[in-house]
């Protein structure tokens, strides 16, 4: 399963708390008319809130075409005016209205982004589509100039028992089943955030932490925090195009150069294209060279030129900025680690178990004896599927109870 599958929801019954926010937004997008000037929604809230994710849903559902960009995208004067002065003034291809939409308008540098407050200023004036901007906090000095000109819809923290009706319809839409315990607690530790929570979720799943057909994730619910730091930071490196913006990015993260580094590799291929992927992964080659230098000499001086290429050197390969809809993965590489892990684990308890019928060492029974009671199971089954006669010749010969046959059936040893 790809992230974004955690992320996407397809009925309103799946957005939990906020209703009047969620009602305020509808009513403004539903009624909007071009002949009535209306101001735009300044939807503000704490980071995990949902705010990005409803108003496109609501916009999708009531038919717009959906433009929308965040803070790398109207840096100036001139971008906002080439991306969007057209647009808020006319229909899609597809014959849609379109509908603005402002995502992170609070990271709005202005000493930097020369011209963004009055083009965005004479694009309320001349829009005749709806504009909805999207902010943590609508009292950032960045975006004062917004205060008179846009309505205020406030998201709050999701309270614990929206986060556990949350997860629990997650982990029912892709078929993954937590302990009610593991849905407790991520729903006391996220603090209302209900992004954090699928990341949650989505860490349980990607560990591959399986216990008796359960997810008992406590083990890797610890990587939130990590998660949320590395999305954080690969943002910072393919947002930013100042060197040391991403150097900074990458001593607020707690992970080892190698998980950086694939965290970096799975996830380039998602945002740059063309040569600026080529020149990206360049910077990360060179990178993976100094780290193998300060290992192998004991040399960590080496570990500053990591730094800098695998973070400024990947930030400023890029020639443009990019816009992308694609949700960061988890590195396949190390989730395959865990998969191999769990699966070594698993084949030790029951090589253990084993013991008891068989006077022979673990090593000697996973090496030798496994795979043969592997190839009897094969041999006993029928398209796959033993007969209850076989599951309990297996109890009695070895002790092994049919979620064992099960696993040494269907894994490879």
């Amino acid at each position: 399963m790809d992230i974004d599958e955690l992320y996407r929801f397809d009925s309103l019954d799946e957005f939990y708390g906020n209703k009047e926010s969620i009602d305020s937004i509808t009513l403004y997008l539903k009624n909007f008319s071009p002949k009535e000037k209306r101001k735009p929604l300044l939807v503000y809230g704490p980071t995990g809130t949902g705010k990005t994710s409803i108003v496109k849903f609501l916009a999708e559902k009531l038919g717009y075409n959906i433009i929308n960009l965040d803070a790398s995208d109207y840096r100036d004067k001139d971008s906002i005016e080439k991306q969007l002065f057209y647009a808020s003034n006319s229909m899609s291809l597809s014959n849609k209205r379109n509908m603005i939409l402002l995502d992170e308008i609070d990271n709005l540098d202005l000493k930097f982004d020369k011209g963004a407050s009055s083009a965005i200023t004479e694009l309320i004036k001349i829009s005749v589509s709806p504009i909805i901007f999207i902010a943590n906090d609508a009292y950032d000095k960045g975006i004062s100039f917004l205060r008179d000109k846009a309505d205020k819809v406030e998201f709050k923290k999701l309270n614990e028992i929206n986060i556990r009706k949350l997860l629990s319809g997650k982990a029912d839409k892709f078929g993954i089943r937590p302990k009610s315990e593991l849905i407790d607690y991520i729903a006391k530790a996220v603090n209302g955030d209900a992004r954090a929570a699928i990341n949650d979720l989505y860490a349980v799943y990607a560990g591959g932490i399986e216990d008796d057909g359960e997810y008992d994730g406590y083990n890797v619910v610890g990587l939130r925090d990590k998660t949320d730091d590395i999305f954080s930071f690969l943002n910072k490196v393919f947002s930013s195009i100042t060197f040391s913006s991403p150097l900074h990015a990458l001593s607020l993260i707690d992970l080892t150069p190698d998980m950086t580094m694939q965290w970096l590799a799975e996830n380039i291929p998602k945002i740059y294209k063309g040569n600026d992927l080529a020149s990206a992964f360049n910077m990360l080659s060179l990178a993976t060279v100094y780290n193998s230098r300060a290992v192998r000499r004991q040399h960590y001086a080496y570990w500053r030129y990591m730094n800098i290429f695998m973070t400024s050197g990947v930030a400023l390969s890029k020639s443009r900025y990019y816009t992308s809809n694609s949700r960061y993965s988890y590195p396949k590489m190390i989730k395959e680690r865990g998969i191999r892990k769990d699966s070594n684990a698993k084949m030790n308890e029951i090589s253990i178990d084993l013991k008891h019928m068989i006077n022979e060492s673990v090593f000697t029974i996973k090496e030798y004896y496994l795979p043969l009671i592997k190839e009897m199971i094969r041999s006993n089954s029928k398209d796959g599927i033993l007969d209850p006669e076989s599951y309990e010749f297996f109890s009695r010969k070895y002790g092994l109870n049919a979620k064992e046959v099960d696993w040494i059936k269907d894994n490879s040893l």
